[in-house]
């Protein structure tokens, strides 16, 4: 008992000065196309993944995020940038390449190569 309260300590004391992974970012997005074709998106962004390097031996991490676009999923390299902006990149998709980025506001703006111009709209976290 006496040591899964230190370990409760321990983690708690780590959690507070950040140390700990925090959990994926839930992501979900409601777009629409120019001519208002509705685009359902959902997708996590593991902040783990982002962690610098335990060793300077350590291979570089691939940064991977699995989207799913109107029911059809797919592998993304997920960022994460100053101020609150966030988002992916995809370019091995049967429908071409795609990028989207998402405001601190949730604002979102997504370049499909399926789509000829840029969708829009709104993407939140979810639980």
């Amino acid at each position: 008992m006496r040591v899964r309260a230190h370990t409760l300590a321990a983690a708690a004391a780590l959690s507070a000065l950040g140390a700990l992974p925090a959990s994926a970012d839930r992501i979900a997005c409601a777009l629409h196309s120019a001519d208002g074709t509705p685009v359902d998106l959902r997708f996590d962004i593991d902040r783990r993944q982002f962690a610098p390097p335990t060793s300077p031996d350590e291979p570089p991490k691939k940064l991977r995020s699995y989207v799913i676009q109107n029911g059809t999923q797919y592998v993304a390299e997920p960022f994460l940038m100053e101020g609150g902006v966030r988002g992916f990149w995809a370019e091995d998709r049967r429908q071409g390449q795609a990028l989207l980025v998402i405001g601190p506001d949730g604002r979102a703006e997504m370049t499909d190569a399926a789509f000829a111009a840029p969708l829009q709209g709104r993407c939140e976290d979810v639980e």
